[in-house]
């Protein structure tokens, strides 16, 4: 499309990607967003790893259409906050 052509019907574009947002009303609508991930409303194909299989997990990221989520895990066993592993750029 010309330069014009945009300008003149009062077109805005948005993009999707970090940044057309802001931070604020990100973590504002987390809490929302977290609610209807655990109602259902959304699938969220996860799989857990440790994050002692970090080498392991960004190898098999590009491979997968699972989000792939690192975990820390204490000597006991327990995981603790998960980390989001990104592929080709983008967060998963």
């Amino acid at each position: 499309f010309p330069p014009g052509a945009l300008r003149a019907a009062r077109l805005q574009i948005v993009g999707s990607g970090q940044g057309s947002v802001g931070p604020r009303d990100i973590l504002a609508e987390l809490p929302a967003l977290a609610q209807e991930i655990t109602r259902g409303t959304f699938e969220v194909d996860a799989r857990p790893m440790p994050l002692a299989e970090v080498e392991r997990a960004w190898a098999e990221a590009p491979r997968t259409a699972q989000r792939i989520v690192l975990a820390p895990t204490t000597p006991g066993g327990v995981t603790g906050e998960p980390r989001i592993v990104q592929r080709h750029g983008h967060p998963c």
